[in-house]
């Protein structure tokens, strides 16, 4: 099993794979999400929110 800190640099990953480098509030985010100490959803929300196309 993983843990949070797998799973975040996981997500870096992508992220850059596709273009986008996260930023230090972005990670601390997603590192509350992967402790469980964050909701999902409000986690993705944002992120979606943020880089969406205006």
């Amino acid at each position: 099993m993983r843990n949070s800190a797998q799973l975040v640099r996981e997500v870096k990953a992508t992220m850059a794979i596709e273009g986008h480098q996260l930023k230090k509030k972005e990670i601390d985010l997603l590192e509350l999400c992967a402790a469980g100490k964050a909701s999902t959803k409000d986690i993705i929300k944002n992120l979606i929110k943020k880089y969406e196309q205006k």
